[in-house]
């Protein structure tokens, strides 16, 4: 009988603490200031990578290293797993899932991918469904998979930047629309592309914060049942904003259940400070 590993990178707004009170395993990624290492979950001061984003400093992301996902394999082993299941970052955001089945392989030990094609509640609300139908289902591991890729291509997440320099650093725009944007006052609302690993586009842009939050709400529930749905709403440095973006959702559905997380510094670190998400995701 398969023994299963859980498997989740730190994208998923949670702790190594709290993903191993879930009884599944956790994968930090690297938070880079000026060459100094972080680790997102572990040892990550999010205040400190707030003022260092502020200051402009070189603040940039990485996947774990292939030592990292060794050292996982190898303990997962050693307490008698004979395969995992990693619900990760999308793979159009980071190559750390690319990477980990790759070097699981080398390793003799068989990693199955769920890409998320986004972060947050998109790779945990998947993952313990998979779970759910393999433990009290019966599933095997690849149609179980396989089911609920169904559910991660329905899920929305959208972004909410303040600042376009951050954008233009990361190569998302110019740095002259970045410069034209700023003056203007245009807030772009970004989409992850689940179909495409979670890359970000832009899916609108508005002019005026106020508008933005309005809009992004009204995008974000269009078309929706949402009595089908699990709907969070998350910020970098940027709580104030949240809740405005918040109370817009609750002006068109005042019956929803809204979570509230951190942003995830990966992402953080691209959008900058003050930026918000929103994520709804199948039951």
């Amino acid at each position: 009988m398969e023994k299963i590993a859980y498997i989740m990178d730190s994208s998923c707004f949670l702790s190594e603490k709290e993903v191993m009170e879930k009884d599944m395993f956790f994968v930090p990624l690297h938070i880079i200031v000026e060459g100094e290492d972080f680790l997102e979950g572990k040892n990550l001061d999010k205040e400190y990578i707030s003022q260092a984003i502020k200051d402009r400093k070189n603040v940039t992301t990485s996947q774990p290293s292939p030592g990292e996902i060794m050292e996982l394999i190898e303990k997962l082993k050693q307490q008698g797993y004979t395969c995992g299941i990693f619900s990760s970052i999308g793979s159009g955001l980071s190559k750390t899932i690319e990477s980990a089945v790759s070097i699981a392989a080398g390793e003799d030990f068989k990693i199955h991918a769920l890409d998320s094609g986004s972060v947050g509640n998109a790779q945990v609300n998947p993952l313990q469904k998979i779970r759910k139908l393999i433990e009290e289902q019966g599933y095997s591991v690849e149609d179980a998979i396989t089911r609920v890729q169904e559910d991660v291509a329905q899920s929305l997440t959208l972004l909410l930047p303040d600042d376009l320099f951050h954008l233009s650093r990361g190569g998302r725009i110019t740095s002259a629309a970045a410069a034209v944007g700023s003056m203007l006052k245009i807030k772009p609302i970004l989409t992850l592309v689940v179909a495409n690993g979670g890359k970000i586009d832009v899916i609108e842009k508005v002019r005026t914060s106020k508008k933005a939050n309005k809009r992004m709400a009204e995008l974000a529930l269009e078309g929706k049942d949402m009595s089908e749905y699990e709907i969070l709403v998350a910020h970098f440095d940027g709580y104030e904003r949240m809740q405005e973006i918040k109370e817009e959702l609750l002006k068109i559905n005042p019956d929803m259940d809204i979570d509230e997380f951190e942003l995830t510094t990966v992402i953080g670190v691209h959008t900058g400070l003050n930026s918000v998400g929103i994520q709804i995701c199948k039951k």
